[in-house]
């Protein structure tokens, strides 16, 4: 839609008030002017018909669509282009090769996965050998302080000594 600078400059209204948010001028001239001074063309003024007759394509032209017109029809073109919700080969292309990145990626990682269960498998074997060993040692020290133990050690002693 066009709106009109308060120096007759024309610009689109969403090109304009982007213009706007860093500097409060007029893009062509830099005159200063702010957001509400911008006006609308009259409807059949002269302005509006030299607007009119712009003739633009599509955003989407890039993607496939060969529509061309009136800069004022566009938007209406623009909300129902067939091109809006379809793929390019470029896209697609795109979308392919992150595809194949990541079925790789996934592979690496199931890889890595299966290595650390049986690294898992290993240190609870050696986990249980710990423990086994743990409790043997508690064990051999209980029946060491056992006093019937001290006593066969002690008789075993003397025996040993004469």
């Amino acid at each position: 839609k066009p709106v009109i600078t308060p120096c007759e400059h024309v610009f689109c209204d969403g090109c304009i008030l982007r213009a706007m948010e860093t500097q409060r001028s007029c893009p062509s001239c830099r005159s200063h002017c702010e957001t509400h001074q911008l006006t609308k063309p009259k409807s059949g003024s002269f302005l509006f018909r030299v607007w009119s007759s712009i003739s633009v394509k599509c955003v989407r032209h890039e993607d496939g669509c060969s529509w061309t017109g009136s800069i004022v029809d566009y938007p209406h073109h623009f909300n129902g282009c067939a091109m809006k919700n379809s793929f390019t080969a470029k896209q697609i292309e795109s979308l392919t090769s992150s595809i194949k990145k990541l079925r790789v990626s996934e592979s690496l990682a199931n890889e890595r996965v299966e290595l650390l269960e049986v690294h898992i498998a290993e240190l609870n074997d050696l986990l249980m050998v710990i423990r086994r060993k743990l409790n043997d040692t508690r064990t051999d020290y209980a029946n060491a302080r056992s006093p019937n133990l001290s006593h066969l050690i002690q008789i075993n002693y003397n025996s040993f000594n004469r």
